[in-house]
This record gives structure tokens, C-alpha cells and sequence, in this order.
């Protein structure tokens, strides 16, 4: 027998994608008796848990995507002296106006959208390229896009309007108009 792991993945034991129908399953098991390179109880309990639609989720997200890591050779460690190579602005780009960052969805997506501006501010320093920043979702987000390196924003009227109010600015207005001292004509 020819067991690579003591729990192998249901899909490997049955040859079948991530896709295979009930049908292509049974197929399959009928298949895998043949052949013998798992145990019949391995095959078995494959097909059942292929079967079982909560338990074939679980066999998605336990199989691997990448293929069994090989152990470097002492040879291919050379590869890990040399420095990774530095992130240059290219030349054909200098024509840009301007380049745009979705703040709020790069957060999203990738954790930092604000990093995502500081390295577009870090790039493009030397160009004339500006940085329009969009998908901003509160003001604290833009004052933050804006220190981050963003020269643009784009933000809904109600961030825009919430920018122009504090609570400290209303208040002092309002002390000034009851006790302030204007000029009087």
C-alpha cells in the first residue's frame, strides 16, 4: 500500500477535483478499489465524506493548495543571498497625471490601505504624479490618506461636511457670538 499521510485528503484518495458531482464520486471509489493504493476503509470513509456536503467542506478547506514544500538542496541556497530587487518608477509612467487609491477597499482586501498610499507617495516622489485617493469612509480615514501622501481626495458630501465641523469649533463660534467683541460701525 501506498499511504502518503495517516488522514489523506478525501480528493486525493479518490483522484477527483474539488468539482466532481455525486456521480463522478461513485465513479471514482469504484476506481480507487481497483487500484488499491489506499486501504478500502481510507477509500470508503473518502466517498463518504465527499458525499456528505458538510463534511466535503471541511475536505475543501483542509486540502492544500500548493503541492508537499521540497527541502532546499545546499545548492539553491545561493538564491537567498541575493538582495530582492528595488521597486523602481519606470520611465514609460512619467506621463501620468495622476494615480488613484481605494483606501477603504485596499483595507479591505489587503489590511493597510494606508500603507497602500505612503508606498504610492514613496514611488511616485520624483514624478509629477498625483495621488487621487477615493473609497474613503469616514473623515479621520481621509486626514489619514491625506498625512499618508494622498495630494487628492474624493469623498461623499456628509464626510466632506463632518471635515468642516468639530464640536470644539461650534462651541467656541457660539462663545464668541454671545460674548465676543466685534467692530462696530
Amino acid at each position: 500500500m501506498n499511504k502518503q499521510s495517516p488522514t489523506p485528503n478525501p480528493y486525493d484518495v479518490l483522484e477527483v477535483s474539488s468539482g466532481a458531482s455525486n456521480k463522478e464520486i461513485t465513479v471514482a471509489f469504484a476506481m480507487a478499489m481497483k487500484r488499491r493504493q489506499y486501504p478500502p476503509d481510507a477509500i470508503a470513509l473518502a466517498r463518504k465524506s465527499l458525499m456528505n456536503p458538510e463534511e466535503r467542506i471541511i475536505a475543501d478547506y483542509l486540502r492544500p493548495i500548493i503541492g508537499t514544500v521540497k527541502r532546499f538542496k545546499r545548492s539553491d541556497l545561493f538564491a537567498l543571498d541575493r538582495l530582492a530587487p528595488k521597486l523602481e518608477f519606470l520611465s514609460e509612467f512619467d506621463c501620468l497625471d495622476s494615480a488613484i487609491a481605494y483606501v477603504n477597499r485596499a483595507t479591505r482586501l489587503l489590511g493597510d490601505g494606508l500603507a497602500l498610499v505612503r508606498e504610492m507617495s514613496d514611488l511616485l516622489k520624483h514624478s509629477n504624479t498625483e495621488i487621487l485617493a477615493a473609497s474613503l469612509k469616514s473623515p479621520e480615514e481621509a486626514a489619514a490618506t491625506l498625512q499618508a501622501g494622498a495630494h487628492h481626495l474624493t469623498v461623499p458630501m456628509s464626510i466632506l461636511q463632518a471635515m468642516a465641523t468639530h464640536d470644539l469649533s461650534d462651541k467656541t463660534v457660539t462663545e464668541f457670538l454671545d460674548k465676543g467683541i466685534g467692530i462696530s460701525i
